[in-house]
């Protein structure tokens, strides 16, 4: 899904391409219908707390992808002016009785591959601590190994002792 949403595919997209991919592999079964369902319940109406438990805890793997992706597709409901789709979609996969904060890494990484940290709110990002040097870090390696400059990794694309080898 994440080479899918920086090759500027809509989150749409990126989900329905996954699970074609997907079910090319045995075994596949549980995490396709676990997607499928995240899928379909977001197409049906505004998001809700309570469509968001329909999904599972989130406490094993296909069951935390669902929920991830049914906050990043479905449609707010908060009828908050100020709060972006972006922060509605990452507020709904911390907020509920589950593994919130695995549900919520995976959604923070769809929504972050797709809007980037910009459509974060600024009071969100001013306060993570190390800010500057993660920004630093994601955006020499998304450089580096963005699916886009189909280039392998080259140690000389990095100034000289910015990342020592041991």
């Amino acid at each position: 899904m994440i080479g899918h949403l920086l090759d500027g595919d809509s989150l749409e997209g990126a989900v329905l391409r996954s699970m074609e991919l997907l079910a090319r592999y045995p075994g596949h079964e549980e995490t396709t219908a676990a997607l499928r369902k995240a899928v379909d319940l977001a197409a049906d109406g505004t998001a809700t707390p309570e469509k968001v438990e329909t999904l599972g805890g989130g406490w094993i793997a296909e069951e935390a992808l669902a929920i991830a992706v049914y906050c990043a597709l479905a449609r707010p409901a908060d009828p908050a002016p100020r709060r972006t789709r972006v922060e509605s979609a990452f507020l709904l996969s911390v907020n509920h009785s589950g593994d919130s904060d695995s549900t919520g890494s995976i959604c923070g990484n769809l929504l972050g591959a797709h809007h980037g940290d910009l459509a974060l709110p600024p009071s969100w990002l001013t306060a993570v601590e190390g800010r500057g040097t993660i920004t630093e870090l994601a955006d020499d390696f998304s450089a580096a190994f963005h699916p886009l400059t189909h280039q392998p990794y080259n140690e000389s694309f990095f100034a000289p002792g910015r990342y020592p080898r041991s």
